[in-house]
């Protein structure tokens, strides 16, 4: 999933409108639209919406992307079982 897209997702999942994550993040409705819509940004302002929204920004490695992916559908549809994980990824934790 895109930056813009988890920022959108995310925002959904918690009931937020544009405007109240804007207005959390000190933005203006219509630049976090552009931000959802994919336009420039600048790093710190993207840094500030994922603070906001609790997430981290991380670079994953492209080979990784499907994985990467497949853990995300899997936290935003939990019906998804550990068995349909990659076995590389089924039942670690996070070892951070």
């Amino acid at each position: 999933m895109i930056l813009t897209d988890q920022i959108r997702s995310e925002r959904l999942r918690r009931n937020w409108s544009q405007q109240d994550l804007a207005a959390r993040a000190g933005l203006t409705q219509s630049q976090l639209s552009r931000i959802e819509h994919g336009a420039d940004v600048r790093l710190s302002t993207l840094l500030e919406v994922a603070r906001i929204l609790d997430l981290d920004i991380r670079f994953v490695p492209r080979e990784m992307i499907g994985s990467v992916d497949h853990i995300m559908a899997r936290r935003n549809h939990p019906e998804t079982s550990e068995s349909d994980l990659p076995s590389r990824f089924a039942g670690e934790d996070d070892a951070e």
